[in-house]
């Protein structure tokens, strides 16, 4: 964290490392304690956070008001978001980018609760928001562990001192059920008429290589490899983490335009918005339902890989050659021992999907 330099007792400023809405924190000194150490005297400061702002400016401001008019602060009065963001800094060092984006998407369905002082929320408000989340039960899981650790940050800090993520027993866990819709060949005809707009090759690409949107956005530039048409990329399961999937030849292009505009971020992503920054999940879903909307479809973001797969199989694809590309596990012993297909079998077979 970057420490802005104050005067003695008036406080300071941090930067909070990683993506965060709130990234700046304004602490204070809320007073001293003596520690004897032998013959040594040593004065200790209590600090407080004043606060998490989304600009520096912010902050300081706050700090300056604070300064003109002292009042009681607390860390009771830590919200929902700012504890995150405290526990975030400290628990997202070393954590993979597909770890951290679950525990950020888990926390995005707690925003009912984000304003809401910490020390005032009980079991009854985070079954809420669990059971009020359409999502499936892996994620609903993922929120109820983000609780616990939170509260197991909040109780370490002395902010409160009971863990009622562990008393929150209502929690229905049924996935919703989605009916996975292939995309229809006349909706693909019109995607491909759009092509030059940016997004639509994104959802493109997506079509033509049955990756999941989350590894979809998290493609790193680095990993991609033209010349012999083909990336690596992938997570979520063993045998979907970082295989080798092939560039169709109709999406070559697309990736490549991709590739020249993010030129200048061959460390990052290989998708990148019109400001040049990395596309998120969440943002992905939003472009995606608007290009759904905007051209009177009705899909959702991982009805492309559904999409994908069910072309392979009506043009007759190797089935194992489609399982290495989108990432699903071998049964069989031998074919799993001898998969080491090369680049221009999985080029051969993609190139069968027309």
């Amino acid at each position: 964290m970057k420490q802005l330099k104050r005067a003695n007792g008036t406080g300071s400023v941090y930067k909070l490392s990683g993506r965060r809405t709130r990234p700046y924190v304004a602490m204070v000194t809320t007073y001293y304690s003596t520690n004897y150490d032998g013959s040594k005297t040593k004065r200790l400061q209590k600090r407080t956070p004043l606060g998490y702002f989304r600009t520096r400016d912010e902050a300081m401001l706050a700090l300056l008001e604070y300064n003109r008019n002292p009042y009681e602060l607390s860390e009771n009065d830590i919200t929902f978001a700012e504890l995150y963001d405290a526990w975030s800094a400290e628990h997202y060092k070393g954590l993979s980018a597909s770890a951290i984006r679950t525990y950020k998407s888990a926390y995005s369905y707690f925003s009912p609760i984000h304003e809401l002082k910490f020390k005032n929320i009980r079991p009854r408000d985070i079954e809420r928001c669990i059971n009020k989340a359409e999502v499936h039960s892996a994620t609903k899981k993922r929120m109820k562990s983000l609780c616990g650790l939170l509260y197991d940050f909040a109780i370490k800090n002395e902010i409160i001192g009971v863990n009622y993520a562990r008393l929150c027993n209502n929690v229905k866990s049924d996935p919703p059920k989605y009916d996975r819709v292939p995309f229809k060949d006349d909706e693909i005809k019109l995607l491909w008429k759009h092509r030059n707009d940016p997004y639509v090759g994104f959802i493109l690409v997506a079509l033509y290589t049955g990756m999941r949107p989350g590894e979809l956005v998290e493609l790193k530039k680095h990993n991609v490899n033209l010349r012999e048409k083909y990336f690596v990329g992938g997570f979520k399961t063993e045998a979907g983490t970082d295989r080798i999937i092939p560039i169709h030849d109709k999406i070559y292009a697309i990736i490549s335009d991709y590739y020249q505009k993010s030129v200048d971020n061959s460390d990052g992503n290989l998708f990148i918005s019109d400001n040049g920054n990395n596309i998120s999940y969440f943002q992905y879903r939003r472009i995606f339902k608007n290009i759904m909307d905007r051209f009177g479809m009705s899909h959702l973001p991982h009805d492309t890989r559904h999409t994908f797969i069910s072309l392979a199989k009506e043009a007759g694809m190797d089935e194992y050659i489609l399982k290495l590309i989108v990432g699903h596990a071998i049964e069989d012993i031998t074919e799993r021992v001898y998969t080491h297909r090369n680049i221009e079998a999985l080029r051969r077979e993609i190139a069968k999907i027309k």
